[in-house]
C-alpha cells in the first residue's frame, strides 16, 4: 500500500512538470534577456523583460518566485495594465477573472529593475479544462536600448526622486513607449546611476562592465547576440559621468569606442542612434 502511494505521488510529480513543460513551450513570446538555465523557472533580470501568451478561460493566475523586491504588470488582451506586488519566495498571484470564456491574451511584464533582483516566472493556473493554445506572432521590428534611469523607468510614478521599487515602471519609460508606438519587440538593458565613462568615482561603467550581460548580476554570464538582433539601437548614456567631470572629447570617444563594439555583435543591419 505504501508503495503504491509513493508511485501515485510520482506520477502526480511527474504530471505536473509535464503539464508546466508544455506550458512554457507554449509560450514562444519571452522577450528580454531572461535566463532560461531552469527552462521550467525562467527569470528576469533586467527591466522591460516581459512574455506574452494566449490562454482560454474565463480566468488566469500568475505562479512567479520573487528572489528581490519587484513590481510586475500584467495586461490583458492589450488593456489598461495591472499591478502585482511581488512577495520574497514562491507565490499565486490572481491576474484576471470575470473573462468571457473564449480566447485572451496575457502580458507578464517585468517593471522594476536590476537594483531589485530577479524573479522567476514558474507557470499559469488557468481554469479547468483550459489551456494555453499558442502565442501570437512576433512583431518584425525590434529595438533595443542602453540606458541609466531615464530608461530604466526610475521614479516614474511618483513626482520624488527616489529609489523605492514600487515608484520605478519600465513600462512608462521613454523606450518601452517608443516601442510600443513602432510596435517593435524591445529589449533594454539599463542601470539606474550607470555610466558611459565613469560616475560616483565607480568604474563600473556600461561598455566595459554590463552590456554583454545575460545575468545582470552575473559579470561572467554572456549574453549571445545571435539570438536576438535588433534594427535599432539607441544609446542614452552620460547623464551620470557629470558627477566625475568627464569632458565632451571623453564622452565622445567612449561613445564611438562602444557603438563599434555593438557593431561588432550584430547584424549590419541594425542602426546606432546616440544620445549625448
Amino acid at each position: 500500500m505504501y508503495y503504491v502511494q509513493l508511485l501515485s505521488w510520482h506520477l502526480v510529480f511527474r504530471l505536473t512538470a509535464l503539464k508546466r513543460s508544455l506550458q512554457m513551450i507554449l509560450i514562444s513570446n519571452y522577450t528580454g534577456r531572461i535566463d532560461f538555465d531552469n527552462p521550467l523557472s525562467p527569470e528576469f533580470g533586467w527591466p522591460g523583460c516581459y512574455l506574452i501568451a494566449n490562454f482560454e478561460g474565463t480566468s488566469i493566475n500568475v505562479k512567479l518566485h520573487d528572489y528581490g523586491d519587484n513590481y510586475f504588470y500584467v495586461i490583458i488582451d492589450d488593456g489598461a495594465p495591472s499591478l502585482i506586488n511581488l512577495t520574497p519566495g514562491s507565490a499565486t498571484y490572481s491576474a484576471t477573472s470575470g473573462l468571457s470564456d473564449s480566447v485572451h491574451k496575457i502580458q507578464l511584464y517585468k517593471r522594476t529593475e536590476t537594483q531589485e533582483g530577479k524573479a522567476a516566472f514558474t507557470g499559469f493556473e488557468l481554469d479547468d479544462g483550459k489551456g494555453l493554445v499558442g502565442s501570437p506572432a512576433r512583431p518584425l521590428r525590434r529595438i533595443e536600448f542602453f540606458g541609466d534611469s531615464i530608461t530604466s523607468g526610475y521614479s516614474v510614478d511618483c513626482t520624488c526622486n527616489t529609489g523605492d521599487a514600487e515608484y520605478k515602471n519600465n513600462y512608462l519609460a521613454y523606450g518601452a513607449v517608443t516601442a510600443r508606438s513602432l510596435n517593435a519587440e524591445y529589449h533594454c538593458i539599463s542601470i539606474s546611476g550607470i555610466p558611459i565613462v565613469r560616475a560616483y568615482g565607480s568604474e563600473n561603467d556600461m561598455p566595459n562592465n554590463n552590456y554583454y550581460r545575460h545575468d545582470p548580476s552575473d559579470s561572467g554570464s554572456h549574453w549571445d547576440f545571435g539570438q536576438w538582433t535588433p534594427h535599432i539601437v539607441v544609446i542614452n548614456l552620460g547623464q551620470n559621468d557629470k558627477w566625475s567631470s568627464v569632458n565632451q572629447t571623453d564622452a565622445e570617444a567612449a561613445y564611438l569606442k562602444f557603438g563599434l563594439v555593438l557593431r561588432n555583435h550584430l547584424s549590419p543591419c541594425s542602426y546606432n542612434i546616440c544620445h549625448w
